[in-house]
């Protein structure tokens, strides 16, 4: 009967140490999410263009015939972080473009534009943008 029992003990006190060991293993894994959410922002960037802007072929490029805006951001090494494509099939309505949403570690980066209209005509621009905070940016194309 003893035997048992100790079989029993055995048993109940190797379950426990799983459990323990899960349990210490979930907390870990809360904390690193926990930790490596708070580095990061998530910045909705709006780009603001004029009327018309130079293309990269030089000649002018009017808002309303932006079809495409492409967005990279790139670290200080030039390595692309994120990127951000939006579709605009009646153009840029007015001074700002919709935001883009971006989702990256807080610091500085360039960010790549591309804005393409019809008969691949393009705009290539870069600017440095600082992103310190979530929240709404406006980033000025001229």
């Amino acid at each position: 009967m003893n035997d048992v029992k100790d079989e029993n003990e055995g048993r109940d006190r190797s379950r426990a140490r799983t459990w323990l060991a899960r349990g210490v293993l979930l907390v870990m894994v809360i904390g690193a999410i926990g930790f490596f959410n708070s580095r990061q922002v998530e910045a909705y960037v709006a780009l603001g263009v004029g009327p018309v802007m130079r293309a990269d072929d030089g000649a002018g490029l009017k808002r309303e015939a932006v079809e495409v805006i492409h967005l990279t951001l790139r670290d200080s090494e030039g390595e692309p972080v994120a990127q951000s494509v939006m579709h605009l099939p009646q153009g840029i309505q007015g001074p700002a473009t919709p935001a883009m949403a971006v989702r990256v570690p807080r610091g500085s980066y360039l960010a790549e534009v591309r804005l393409q209209g019809p008969e691949s005509r393009r705009a290539t621009r870069t600017k440095q943008l600082h992103l310190t905070e979530s929240g709404y940016q406006h980033l000025d194309l001229d």
